[in-house]
């Protein structure tokens, strides 16, 4: 159900994802750390990321040990305090990313989300240096994937402007 949430969300029918995590949770499929994540990523795909939502994250964090999965919030975090223009907190968030053990993980998926958000804050809040940097690694890992994977055609979409693409993520 939390997948099919997620899937929904992506979809753009948010009504139906809510109503799939809320039925997750109620049956308790879904670990706090998961709920309180994947809570927050409807509220920003949604276009109402507040303060709660960035109450969600840190909670989310605090509850996790596997670092994958912490990466994976902290970006949600920093795309909800960019978002929200909190470029203090925004700021330290982008800092904890870069201080993490991820790079050790090599997903196409995963560093395309990394690098993603990190160019989101970067571009956002006129740091044309990081901007350069997070751009310069997606375009890497484009160059380095299959030209007709998910995640080059996201990075096509998002970076290049490829509007041809019909995908979305977050």
């Amino acid at each position: 159900l939390v997948s099919k949430s997620m899937f929904l969300a992506y979809k753009g029918e948010m009504k139906g994802a809510y109503k799939a995590l809320d039925k997750a949770v109620s049956l308790k499929e879904v670990r706090d750390s998961h709920m309180l994540n994947n809570y927050a990523v409807l509220d920003i795909l949604s276009g109402n990321t507040t303060v709660k939502t960035t109450a969600y994250l840190n909670d989310a964090i605090l509850l996790q040990s596997d670092p994958y999965e912490k990466t994976i919030t902290e970006c949600n975090l920093l795309t909800a305090y960019t978002i929200l223009k909190d470029r203090v907190h925004a700021e330290q968030t982008y800092q904890q990313i870069l201080d993490g053990n991820w790079k050790r993980y090599q997903y196409q998926e995963f560093l395309h989300i990394v690098y993603m958000d990190l160019y989101f804050y970067s571009k956002t809040f006129e740091e044309s240096e990081l901007a350069e940097e997070s751009l310069a690694s997606l375009l890497k890992l484009y160059n380095n994937v299959s030209h007709n994977s998910m995640v080059a055609n996201l990075i096509k979409s998002q970076i290049i402007g490829d509007e041809s693409v019909e995908m979305f993520y977050a």
